[in-house]
C-alpha cells in the first residue's frame, strides 16, 4: 500500500490543497486496509487541519489581494481587522459567486493583475459587492501545513451549520460503526480539498486469494484470478463537505493488476443523500449504505460478466469507435490519452471491446480532479453496456458503420 500525503500551493491568485491523503494499492498486488484505520488517518488530518466555521455577514468583512493572492479578513469592533485568510480555488470561486456574480471571480482576477491601479479597482468591487451582503454567510476554514495564515475552504449559506454535517470524518465514522460495512477491505481512498472517495472490495473472499504480508496473488494461475485482468467487484463511497452537498455510494468493478475502476451503469451515483434532513440523517445514510450493498453486488456481477464477454468481442476500428462514442463525453486529451492506454501492456489486446474499456480507465486515473476521473469512468460503463447489447444484435462484432 503507497501512502502519500502531499500539499500542493502553487504561486497564483488562490492556496490549492490538492490532496490531503492518498493511499493506493502498487499494481498487481493487494494490501487492503481497514476501516478503522482509515479513521485513524482521517481523524489526523482533522486535527492537524483545525477546521473552524465561522458564520457572519460578509458586510463585516474586507477584501483585499496580498503577494498577488487574495486575501480576507474580518472586522473587530473597534475598527482593527482579524488576521487575514487566503482562499482555495473553489472558496474564492463560491464566495464571488455569491458577491461579485457569475465570471466575476475571474474578471477581477484579471484585473488586479493588469497593475496596481487594477488591483485597487479590483478591490474596490469585491468590498463594495460584500457591503450589500448582510445576512450571514458560513466560511469553513482550515490550517493548512506551510501556511502562515488560515484558509478559506468553502463559503456557503449561514444559519447555523456546524463543520460537523456529514462531513468526511462523519461518514467514515459511519463505516467503523456499522458491522456491515466495516469488515469490507478499502483498497484506495482519497480526501483533497473538494472530496472524498473510498474503494473497497465488495466481497471479502477477493482479499484471501492474497498474501496479507507481501499482497501477491497467492496463487497467480488461479481461475478467478486469471493473471490479475479480470476485474472484481468494487464499492466505492464518495462525500462532499464543502458545498457539494451530498454523500453517495456506488457499485463498480477494479482491475487488480492495473488498479483501472470502472463506475456502473447507472447514470449517477447509484444511492445518494443530500445532507439536509434533520438530526437522523446520519442514521438515514448508514441504513441505506447497508441495504444497497446486495444490490451493488448483484449489479456489480453482471458488469463482471459483460466485461468477461468484451474480451471477445472484435472492433475494426478501436480508435475510431472511441472518437465516435466519446465525442460529448471525452475531451480531446482525454480521448488521445485513453488511445495511449490502449496499447499498455495491461490493456486487453488485439482491438476488442474490452481494449477500449481499458484505455479509458487507464487513462482516468491520470485525471488529478477526483470528479474528472469519475466522469471518465462512467462513460467507459455506458460505452460497455452499449458495446455489449450493440455485439449481441450483430453476432459478436462491432463494426463502425454500424455503430455510428
Amino acid at each position: 500500500m503507497t501512502r502519500t500525503i502531499t500539499i500542493d500551493r502553487p504561486a497564483v491568485a488562490h492556496v490549492e490543497a490538492a490532496r490531503l491523503l492518498d493511499q493506493r494499492q502498487d499494481p498487481g498486488t493487494l494490501l487492503p486496509t481497514r476501516v478503522d484505520s482509515l479513521l485513524a488517518t482521517a481523524r489526523q488530518i482533522q486535527t492537524d487541519l483545525d477546521p473552524q466555521d465561522v458564520d457572519r455577514p460578509l458586510s463585516e468583512g474586507f477584501f483585499r489581494y496580498h503577494d498577488g493572492k487574495a486575501a480576507f479578513a474580518w472586522r473587530n469592533t473597534d475598527g482593527s481587522f482579524e488576521a487575514p485568510q487566503s482562499f482555495t480555488r473553489r472558496g474564492l470561486r463560491q464566495l464571488g459567486y455569491r458577491v461579485l456574480g457569475g465570471g466575476g471571480t475571474k474578471y477581477m482576477g484579471t484585473l488586479a493583475n493588469s497593475g496596481t491601479h487594477g488591483r485597487k479597482l479590483a478591490e474596490v468591487n469585491w468590498n463594495f459587492g460584500m457591503q450589500s451582503q448582510t445576512r450571514p454567510t458560513l466560511l469553513r476554514s482550515v490550517q493548512l501545513p506551510g501556511q502562515k495564515y488560515r484558509t478559506i475552504r468553502a463559503s456557503l449559506s449561514g444559519g447555523g451549520r456546524g463543520y460537523s454535517v456529514l462531513d468526511n470524518i462523519d461518514l467514515i465514522e459511519l463505516l467503523a460503526d456499522s458491522p456491515e460495512l466495516r469488515d469490507l477491505p478499502i483498497i484506495s481512498s482519497r480526501i483533497d480539498a473538494d472530496s472524498m472517495r473510498i474503494r473497497g472490495l465488495l466481497n471479502p473472499e477477493d482479499a484471501a486469494l492474497f498474501d496479507p504480508t507481501t499482497g501477491k496473488a497467492r496463487n497467480p494461475g488461479n481461475a478467478h484470478i486469471c493473471g490479475l485482468n479480470i476485474p472484481v467487484a468494487m464499492w466505492e463511497i464518495g462525500n462532499g463537505e464543502v458545498g457539494n452537498g451530498s454523500s453517495w455510494i456506488d457499485s463498480g468493478i477494479y482491475w487488480i493488476g492495473c488498479l483501472n475502476g470502472l463506475g456502473s451503469y447507472s447514470s449517477g451515483a447509484g444511492w445518494r443523500w443530500n445532507h439536509s434532513g434533520g438530526a437522523d440523517r446520519a442514521e438515514r445514510v448508514k441504513s441505506g449504505i447497508i441495504g444497497a450493498i446486495k444490490s451493488m453486488r448483484i449489479q456489480a456481477s453482471g458488469q463482471i460478466a459483460d466485461y468477461k464477454a468484451a474480451t471477445e468481442v472484435a472492433i475494426d476500428d478501436a480508435f475510431g469507435l472511441l472518437d465516435a462514442w466519446g465525442d460529448n463525453d471525452l475531451t480531446e486529451a482525454q480521448r488521445d490519452r485513453a488511445k495511449g492506454a490502449m496499447i499498455d501492456p495491461t490493456s486487453c489486446p488485439n482491438s476488442k471491446l474490452a481494449t477500449i474499456i481499458d484505455g479509458v480507465t487507464l487513462a482516468a486515473q491520470r485525471e488529478s480532479d477526483p470528479s474528472r476521473q469519475r466522469d471518465m469512468e462512467k462513460f467507459a460503463a455506458r460505452l460497455l453496456q452499449k458495446g455489449i447489447e450493440m455485439a449481441r444484435q450483430s453476432g459478436g462484432r462491432i463494426e463502425m458503420a454500424s455503430a455510428a
